[in-house]
């Protein structure tokens, strides 16, 4: 898909100034190149003496680095992460972080003979991300602080859904105006299945997708690029992974084996809730001011694909009908 911003052009001296921060006086840096992936951030592969490292800088906001770093202090160790090396301060112009290179390949590379064990575990990871909770829900600020509130009993989803839908936003114009009205009716009309914040929230990647998703036969599953997490419902991270199971070796059965057999809990019903709480993250894509076509299209077939397919979405998804 295409990019939102261009990526940072650095001189190879930039880059390796970046480097020293961790590698002080130690080696020196041989080769990089741009890694492709984020749509919004600049991450590069490098090689410093003889190992490959990521190098990756925060363009989209500052105060992600700080976030991630913040981040990986709870999740390392407990969900399946590479190796952050250094973060440097949020105060420079654009902040970065350094981590092991994982080599593995990304999960719409593997092989359909590995359907089972990546779907499984895809749903184990899953279930460790969603064990670690928070005392409020919201979207984080430095810190992990809350910085915008989801109300306990509000469908923060759902109500964000709804001020975006609206004629004047560049998400109704790219849905056009006959599938925006339809769609605004459908959220209406099934608001019930948005999920209602209780008492604090769960630790939401919020960009579950192939793209973030590394596995090997071997050694397993490895998560990526944690820039939207918040504290908010599971579903969120169900919803984005469902909307691209055809793009990589899906198991349904298996990726609930894995997350209910790793202490998860699924409500009823939760396929359909998954992909109705996928709209704020396809409205909110559709509303971006870049033209990205590409990308465009993929949102509105997955949004087509919901709501003509609403009443049997379970038995379609799990290739019943």
């Amino acid at each position: 898909m295409e990019r939102a911003c261009q990526h940072l052009a650095l001189s190879s001296f930039e880059i390796e100034q970046a480097c020293r921060h961790y590698f002080q006086s130690k080696g020196t840096l041989q080769s990089y190149e741009i890694l492709s992936g984020g749509a919004l951030n600049t991450t590069f592969k490098i090689c410093f003496d003889e190992e490959w490292f990521v190098l990756r800088f925060y363009v989209r906001d500052p105060k992600l680095a700080s976030i991630e770093k913040c981040l990986y202090e709870q999740i390392e160790g407990l969900v399946p992460v590479p190796k952050k090396l250094y973060t440097s301060r949020d105060d420079q112009s654009i902040p970065f972080a350094l981590f092991n290179f994982c080599e593995k390949d990304h999960v719409y590379d593997a092989l359909e003979v590995h359907q089972d064990p990546l779907s499984y575990d895809l749903g184990a990871a899953l279930a460790k991300i969603h064990a670690i909770h928070f005392s409020e829900a919201g979207l984080f600020d430095r810190d992990l602080k809350i910085g915008t509130l989801f109300e306990k009993g509000s469908r923060p989803y759902f109500e964000h859904c709804f001020s975006i839908l609206t004629p004047t936003h560049l998400a109704w114009k790219r849905l056009g105006e006959e599938r925006a009205k339809a769609l605004l009716k459908f959220i209406e009309e099934n608001r019930e299945y948005f999920p209602v914040m209780g008492n604090g929230g769960c630790l939401v990647h919020s960009d579950f997708k192939p793209v973030n998703l590394l596995w090997s036969e071997k050694d397993g599953l490895t998560v990526l690029d944690w820039e939207f997490a918040h504290s908010g419902h599971g579903l969120m991270d169900f919803g984005i992974l469902l909307r691209h199971y055809q793009t990589f070796p899906f198991s349904l059965e298996k990726l609930e084996q894995g997350y209910l057999e790793n202490g998860g809990v699924l409500p009823e019903d939760w396929i359909r809730k998954a992909r109705i709480t996928d709209t704020i993250n396809l409205i909110q894509l559709l509303n971006t001011p870049l033209e990205r076509p590409q990308l465009f299209q993929s949102l509105l077939e997955s949004i087509d694909l919901t709501m003509s397919r609403w009443t049997f979405l379970d038995d379609f998804m799990r290739g019943r009908t």
